[in-house]
């Protein structure tokens, strides 16, 4: 045992010992062991040793999901943020659309919350909600070692109650009571634990109500009648959000808020705490715009254990990012309840782990389609109803109303976001079951209809890299990317500029020519912008930027980007300044009206064809290496025989007659 765990013992010893005098004081009529016990030399400080000691040992080392061996909570632990409204009591969808809305564009929220410690103090009686895996053990764990400490305004002993153990005893809860303090000297515990809570000096934690199942109706008139008797004391009830189905008199819900960006940093930050460059680059890591919806994850700290643990293998990200998440849906569809050796009630247990993933598929794909990342709880359950009325009808009879609970309150894939207002519990889940849905298909030309429909629609980005990841060979896949994209190019402006920028390049010094294409176009356009600074423009340049950075990353070069500019444009060279500046000056008296708009396109669907290669995909190395090669280079400009026979893959034959016409 090491020093500061001994002086914490000793503190929290101290405190409860004098918690102890304080209570015998006021019992009348003590036993005559009592009052021998109090005249001792010490008195009751054995006792308040021992129940530090198993206040300590049992909650603040705890197993971490995911993790080997247990750590300290007061090491891991990240303060709690509650929400003072709960999200399911509000009846305007509008919220939830602002809300959704500027969670696509990665922008915070900002909620009325208030911090877990605050909420101790103001309240006596509180329900505290939350999704799967969103820290409530957690949270009333941490809230046994602040009491032990003497971190609230009022002094109290902490008396952590764990439902589904009560339950399983099968005695009356103040038993349950008394027996956590049968090991701490006490000759009557009974007597002296009814002492404490007569006088008001017990933080009584009941942790699990979504535990209990078929016995809530007896656990709630049980906890109804304690708080009755000891109404003097602090009661805290945890409990997951959908599997509240009764009302506590005298308790007061609120619901954990999800982690924000200040959270997240901090958990990475004592995540990693023997390595600091580990957790900056971490942290920065999540914030790249590719990570996005890895970052959306991490609001679930479970989730978040699961981020960390995935970085701390290869010190990055995966590349394949399907790999992650359904490494999220394993934990929270299976493993979260079995590592903790919960078995719930399930309403819809005959739906094997595939056929549930089959149905979140299909439900979000329906939406996805339809612009919706939230829905009425009606149609939801329609959907439930739709998909398992074609399953074999006599083996799943359940209630589709209840199902939706059931998933709701196990799995925490749904919530409720407003009043039967229902939403994925995150984007990105919604978008891994669209791209599974997608990929997956067997009866319909979905992988067709995706691109043909939807790969210039900045919201289905994420649906394409999942896609290229999920098929078992992603080379058709690309191709018929790469035509659509060729097909943008059809224009002359387009065509002569893709030619213009491979005679200002230097090839000499042995980049990929892709690269040189690319720094050359930046280049261009940031002259360019000097004399049209418009947001559309700004926007070229940036999709520009972020490709260079991707094209760095597909052919593995590490070189700072300026000195490449310099070398391959050969800025020094007056023949070569000259050509530039005849370039820009044709742009501008070529900058009809729509250009702009298809270079755009044209750039932001190259980036999502760079991003899927990129995304560990399988594909034939030789096709990946010529798909890329052609990044601002169509395969008709070419003489090489590979590129014509690529040509008339990607387009037919009477498109490439219609090009020779058009120049």
């Amino acid at each position: 045992m090491n020093l500061p765990e001994e002086l914490m013992i000793q503190a929290a010893s101290n405190f409860i010992t004098g918690l102890f005098n304080n209570v015998w004081s006021g019992i009348k009529d003590a036993p005559k062991w009592m009052v021998e016990q109090y005249n001792k030399n010490d008195p009751f400080g054995i006792e308040g040793k021992k129940y530090a000691e198993f206040i300590l040992s049992k909650y603040n080392n705890m197993r971490i999901f995911g993790m080997s061996k247990p750590v300290s909570l007061s090491d891991i632990y990240i303060n709690v943020k509650i929400l003072e409204d709960i999200s399911s009591n509000k009846r305007s969808p509008v919220d939830i659309l602002e809300l959704l809305d500027k969670q696509d564009k990665n922008v915070e929220i900002d909620v009325n919350t208030i911090s877990g410690i605050q909420l101790i103090k103001q309240t006596d009686f509180s329900m505290v909600l939350g999704k799967p895996g969103a820290g409530k053990t957690t949270f009333l764990k941490y809230l046994s070692l602040q009491c032990i400490k003497n971190k609230f305004h009022r002094q109290m002993i902490p008396i952590f109650i764990s439902l589904r153990d009560w339950v399983d005893s099968t005695i009356s809860i103040e038993d349950f009571i008394f027996l956590q303090f049968s090991d701490c000297n006490f000759k009557d515990s009974k007597l002296f634990v009814s002492g404490l809570l007569e006088a008001g000096k017990c933080l009584i934690l009941l942790d699990g109500y979504d535990e209990v199942n078929e016995k809530s109706d007896q656990v709630v008139k049980d906890i109804n009648k304690l708080v009755e008797r000891y109404k003097k004391n602090k009661y805290i009830i945890s409990c997951r959000l959908s599997a509240n189905t009764h009302v506590f008199e005298h308790f007061t819900e609120v619901e954990v808020a999800d982690f924000g960006n200040v959270q997240i940093e901090a958990f990475i930050s004592k995540w990693f705490e023997n390595d600091v460059k580990v957790a900056k680059n971490c942290w920065e890591e999540l914030n790249l715009i590719e990570n996005k919806g890895i970052k959306e994850l991490a609001k679930t700290p479970l989730l978040l254990t699961l981020i960390c643990l995935a970085y701390r293998e290869t010190l990055s990200f995966p590349s394949n990012r399907a790999e992650l998440y359904e490494d999220a849906l394993d934990a929270l569809l299976k493993k979260w309840d079995s590592s903790r050796s919960i078995k719930r009630d399930n309403i819809y247990k005959k739906l094997t782990v595939r056929k549930k993933e089959l149905l979140f598929s299909r439900i979000a794909a329906f939406y996805f389609k339809r612009k919706q990342i939230f829905f009425a709880e009606k149609e939801l359950i329609r959907q439930i109803h739709s998909f398992m009325e074609n399953l074999i009808p006599d083996k799943y009879k359940d209630n589709p109303g209840q199902v939706l609970k059931s998933i709701e309150s196990q799995h925490g894939l749904f919530v409720e976001r407003a009043h039967k207002v229902y939403s994925f519990s995150h984007l990105t889940f919604q978008e891994y079951f669209t791209a599974r849905y997608i990929s997956e298909s067997t009866n319909s030309n979905e992988i067709e209809e995706l691109i043909n429909n939807y790969l210039f629609n900045r919201r289905w980005a994420e649906i394409f890299i999942l896609s290229s990841t999920l098929l078992p060979e992603a080379d058709k896949f690309l191709i018929k990317i790469r035509e659509h994209i060729t097909k943008i190019t059809l224009d002359r402006i387009a065509l002569k500029l893709f030619l213009d920028l491979d005679s200002v390049v230097n090839k000499k010094y042995g980049y990929p020519v892709p690269i040189l294409r690319a720094v050359a176009l930046q280049y261009l356009l940031r002259i360019l912008i000097k004399n049209n600074n418009s947001a559309q423009l700004r926007t070229v340049i940036t999709l520009t930027e972020e490709l260079i950075k991707e094209l760095f990353q597909s052919y593995k070069i590490y070189i700072d980007r300026d000195l490449v500019e310099i070398q391959v444009l050969d800025l020094g060279s007056a023949v070569s300044r000259k050509k530039i500046d005849e370039i820009v000056l044709d742009l501008k008296y070529e900058w009809v009206k729509g250009f702009i708009d298809k270079l755009d396109i044209y750039l932001y669907s190259t980036q999502i064809f760079v991003r899927c290669m990129l995304a560990d995909c399988y594909i034939d190395k030789t096709l990946r290496e010529n798909l890329l090669c052609y990044f601002l280079k169509e395969p008709w400009e070419s003489k090489n025989a590979y590129d014509k026979k690529l040509c008339k893959v990607l387009l037919p034959d009477h498109e490439n007659d219609s090009i020779k016409n058009s120049d």
